[in-house]
């Protein structure tokens, strides 16, 4: 096992990272190689036993350059040694609606990973240049086949979004939405089946994602305003 403990200037970071890939064997780069730097990991993407820490654990070479040169930086996100280049994992935008028919909930069944079989509430993500209540009403058309008739904003609820081994860090935004015609609703996209549900009958155990689940919960509370508003430090 090799550790190896730089102290040196942060801004001298890269020149450093070149220096030792001179002078260490590539046979010891590529093994167990955790480098602290200021007190902080500085975990080398090219390991063969990286840790846990996705989504940074599926970057090997540089998408600049090429080289096996990647670190963490900056807490989130990945710099090659060699030519500087940075790339940080942002979170990707979400929408959710509870769409209400008649004081009934609208939910679907997810036909496909993550979180397949499971209940979900209509929504996706936000396209590039699309603002967050477009992509709700579109994302509503493509899955149910209806159009909102109103929206109103809930709240927002961060969530883990595991596709395809690659995960997602994700803010959920959440909003109220009502339909004034259900008569073309049918389910489309991803979505196996739909439930038009009292929303006091919904199982909470059977929703998708924490996210959900939490935004479920607040717009019980808002329902019922007798209910406490939940906070951060109930979410689940």
């Amino acid at each position: 096992m090799l550790h190896i403990l730089i102290v040196y200037p942060a801004h001298r970071i890269d020149q450093t990272l070149r220096l030792l890939k001179q002078i260490i064997p590539a046979s010891a780069r590529l093994g167990n190689a955790v480098n602290q730097f200021h007190g902080k990991k500085l975990y080398m993407t090219n390991q063969s036993n990286f840790p846990e820490d996705a989504p940074f654990t599926d970057f090997r070479h540089c998408p600049r350059c090429g080289t096996a040169s990647l670190y963490k930086y900056d807490g989130r996100a990945i710099r090659c040694g060699d030519c500087g280049f940075v790339l940080y994992f942002n979170c990707a935008t979400a929408v959710a609606a509870f769409v209400i028919y008649q004081g009934k909930l609208l939910l679907g069944v997810r036909g496909k990973e993550p979180e397949k079989g499971m209940l979900d509430f209509p929504g996706g993500f936000v396209e590039f240049d699309e603002t967050a209540e477009n992509a709700l009403a579109r994302e509503v058309h493509e899955e149910f086949n209806i159009h909102l008739s109103s929206l109103v904003y809930l709240a927002s609820f961060p969530n883990d979004y595991l596709y395809e081994g690659l995960l997602y860090k994700t803010t959920d935004l959440y909003f109220i939405c009502h339909v004034n015609d259900i008569s073309s609703l049918k389910v489309m996209d991803e979505v196996t089946e739909f439930l038009l549900v009292a929303p006091e009958e919904v199982d909470l155990g059977k929703l998708a994602f924490a996210s959900g689940r939490n935004a479920f919960r607040r717009f019980l509370a808002y329902l019922d305003r007798s209910v406490p508003c939940i906070n951060d430090r109930d979410l689940i």
